[in-house]
């Protein structure tokens, strides 16, 4: 989307706005994992589209030891570094073929470590944790917490059927609009912001979706909107031009906000 004089600046303070008056900002506050994840993963974006590759690489491999999810910015990162110029497979022909192919390597292996530092990552992790006797990560998930690995529309449709039926709890029915409202800023998205932010969200929800928690479906779907920061970018764009609706977020985002911090704050479990 091309943005007049100063329209640019406009929109990424409104994005910056629009994530401070987001309801559930407040956990980037708790001992919750989304502000150092959002720093590895804006970071490593940013970076990787600005094209410093092993700054990318550091922050992708920061986030995904936060969290696990980190991983899929090999997707997003991979994306930039095929399509940035100057592209390594298309670097000038030398004559002497060794020099040629040192160029080639010189502009590669900045680019495709940063696109492995997550994958790799996670792989450590798992690796660690299987070979020290700390078991797996299947396992420290089902064994307390009872949480399962499920295809990712396993539990919308199980939640659905629950609000159907009128067996869902009030906070299943919040998940729900949390996750609704996340798809329609997904789809708001589409045609505002380029590919490598559309491979991020996407995969996020998958994996998002793909935990399974059968006492409460969709447990932690309001905390975990905050891991889809693009759409936040993709409002701020959209609502250049939109104060009145600027506002009605603003306003909105702030009561329920510090609702949720003062039910927070007494103890009781909104996550």
């Amino acid at each position: 989307v091309r943005l007049e004089s100063g329209g640019q600046e406009q929109a990424a303070q409104n994005a910056l706005i629009l994530l401070i008056t987001l309801p559930v900002a407040f956990y980037m506050l708790a001992a919750y994992t989304e502000s150092t994840f959002m720093v590895g993963a804006c970071g490593a974006l940013l970076a990787a589209r600005t094209r410093h590759w092993w700054l990318a690489a550091a922050l992708a491999a920061f986030a995904t030891l936060t969290r696990l999810q980190g991983w899929v910015l090999f997707f997003p990162i991979g994306w930039w570094a095929f399509v940035s110029t100057p592209r390594f497979w298309q670097a000038p022909t030398i004559s002497l073929p060794i020099i040629n192919l040192l160029s080639k390597l010189r502009q590669a292996i900045p680019r495709l470590v940063a696109m492995g530092s997550g994958p790799l990552m996670a792989l450590f992790f798992l690796l660690y944790t299987s070979r020290s006797g700390l078991g797996t990560v299947d396992s420290a998930y089902s064994d307390p917490w009872r949480v399962a690995i499920r295809p990712p529309w396993e539990s919308v449709i199980s939640v659905i059927q629950r609000v159907l039926s009128g067996q869902a709890v009030a906070v299943e029915i919040i998940n729900l609009i949390a996750l609704l409202v996340l798809v329609l800023l997904i789809i708001t998205s589409w045609r505002v912001l380029p590919i490598p932010y559309h491979l991020y969200s996407g995969l996020t929800l998958i994996l998002v979706l793909m935990r399974y928690y059968s006492p409460t479906l969709l447990n932690g779907t309001m905390r975990y909107v905050l891991d889809f920061f693009p759409t936040l970018m993709a409002l701020g764009i959209v609502w250049v031009h939109q104060r009145r609706l600027r506002l009605l977020w603003i306003a909105g985002g702030l009561t329920i906000g510090l609702t949720m911090l003062f039910l927070f704050a007494r103890w009781l479990w909104i996550a």
